[in-house]
């Protein structure tokens, strides 16, 4: 891909102390900046939404790599979306013009589909639509850009993994209607979460878990449904996977709102590299990061978030003064502190927005010698 110039060497060492400071300690002059940057890089090489995921996922996630190093972000390449797995069990995806594929035909449409579902071995799933992707991203990163590599599974969170199975409307009828065919299924993804993990680590011999709730949050759940639908199948395979040496990373990635079931959270597993992240308290109220820390800065690292409509739509001005707020009140958490938003950067964010990012860690997240 000779469309690429090299990544600065200065910039891999600096951005990786930054990056590492909150896990192995190492020396570093301000809290890590890692927004979740994936399509939207496709604008500063004049490619569009579309291309970027329906194309070579190898140029996708170069495209990645080099925006990390263009806003000074965290050097880690990215490459995931919404529908992941999907595809494994017969789903056909719709490639979008303004965002990642959708799901236009789940493979379970009735309850009696659920009974004929079986879980994918690991062997199985390492030759799949998805992890043939996954691998051919990463497998690039790791021969040309080695010091931007994680070992990253993203299995999600057991009701996001259902509802791109069996559709969100449908799923959500069943937990209402039918929740013991949602056990079924749920118990079932369990066991493909954990197969996921170890293909994943049978491929790079370790792991960063990207776990957590989209479709299991407070708009959309009651707390005891999330516990029941979501968390506690979390659990188990976080837990399994674990066990088998599927690990040792952990991120907790809980988008949307959860006001009212954080609190179900406090007991995830961690291991002594797990991540926290709470997208929001409220509609348009990024969870705070003081609370974050007090709740959870003990056990693990904690990741505070921005408005992803502030960061998407608003002044830099708006974006540097949330920002701001969350370091100044997170930075000094016990087990470190990262900045970021609280999803995916919405593909259309005007640069300078996300330099208002990075320009309020420069300005307030200067960390003690």
């Amino acid at each position: 891909m000779s469309y690429y110039i090299p990544i600065n060497e200065s910039y891999l060492k600096r951005a990786g102390a930054q990056f590492s400071t909150p896990f192995v300690g190492t020396p570093s002059d301000r809290v890590p900046v890692d927004p979740l940057i994936f399509s939207a890089s496709a604008r500063l090489f004049n490619r569009t939404i579309r291309e970027f995921w329906e194309g070579d996922p190898a140029e996708a996630i170069t495209m990645v790599a080099h925006a990390c190093e263009f806003y000074d972000i965290t050097p880690i390449a990215h490459y995931l979306y919404g529908s992941y797995w999907a595809e494994d069990y017969g789903a056909k995806l719709k490639y979008m013009e303004t965002m990642p594929p959708i799901v236009v035909d789940y493979p379970i449409k009735e309850p009696a589909d659920v009974d004929r579902f079986e879980p994918m071995d690991p062997k199985e799933l390492s030759k799949g639509p998805t992890l043939t992707k996954h691998f051919r991203a990463f497998d690039h990163i790791l021969k040309n850009y080695t010091p931007m590599f994680a070992p990253v599974s993203f299995f999600n969170g057991a009701t996001d993994i259902a509802s791109g199975l069996v559709g969100v409307e449908k799923f959500l009828l069943w937990i209402m209607k039918q929740p013991s065919i949602c056990h079924k299924l749920l118990k079932k993804i369990a066991d493909h979460m954990v197969n996921g993990n170890i293909a994943v680590r049978d491929k790079y011999g370790a792991v960063v878990m990207v776990v957590g709730s989209v479709t299991a949050n407070s708009e959309i759940l009651s707390p005891k449904q999330v516990k029941e639908f979501n968390f506690n199948y979390v659990y188990d395979a976080v837990k399994r996977s674990l066990k088998v040496g599927a690990g040792p990373g952990v991120y907790y990635h809980l988008c949307g709102d959860h006001s009212l079931d954080w609190q179900i959270w406090k007991e995830a597993v961690m291991s002594p590299f797990t991540v926290m992240q709470i997208g929001y308290e409220g509609k348009g109220k990024p969870f705070p990061a003081k609370k974050l820390k007090e709740e959870f800065g003990n056990k693990c690292t904690i990741y505070g978030c921005i408005d992803s409509l502030v960061l998407g739509q608003r002044s830099p001005a708006e974006v540097y003064e949330q920002g701001k707020q969350q370091i100044i009140d997170g930075k000094d958490s016990p087990r470190g502190f990262i900045v970021g938003n609280a999803c995916e950067i919405p593909p259309t964010t005007p640069p300078a927005n996300l330099h208002a990012l990075v320009r309020a860690a420069e300005d307030f997240g200067k960390l003690p010698p």
